[in-house]
């Protein structure tokens, strides 16, 4: 568990100080910075045996492989945790933007564009594995 809050913590002190300008971050990297704070807010809340299912699910899924029964509640809160971590990532993106001042500046753009396509593919995935399609809405 405090492996996970460090890990918290060392992300967010390398997001913020990439794009306040003292190390060039690519985008990439700070996006997995960002999946790295989901998966330790998805372990904090559900420990090593949560943490272990949900891998199993993940690889499962990958491997294309039918998805374990039970699996539903284990991915609703990985997608409830990315959305977490993308909601950090838009407040620090806000802060930034407020010590700075300046919307130009190319790491805050970065910043809130990576936190912005956190909530994104949040979205995404919660569209893909919880919703299911209702063919009325279609007509």
């Amino acid at each position: 568990m405090l492996i996970a809050y460090l890990l918290i913590i060392l992300s967010l002190s390398v997001i913020i100080t990439a794009n306040s300008g003292w190390i060039f971050l690519f985008d990439p990297l700070s996006f997995l910075f960002i999946l790295l704070i989901s998966f330790s807010l998805y372990y904090i809340s559900h420990g090593w045996t949560g943490f272990r299912y949900l891998l199993l699910v993940l690889s499962n899924f990958l491997n294309r492989k039918k998805l374990p029964s039970g699996a539903k509640p284990y991915i609703q809160h990985l997608i409830a945790s990315i959305y977490k971590a993308g909601f950090i990532g838009t407040f620090i993106g806000l802060i930034i933007l407020l010590n700075t001042y300046d919307i130009k500046d190319i790491g805050t753009q970065r910043h809130l564009a990576d936190a912005s396509l956190t909530l994104f593919y949040a979205t995404i995935l919660n569209e893909i594995f919880l919703r299911p399609i209702d063919h009325r809405l279609i007509h």
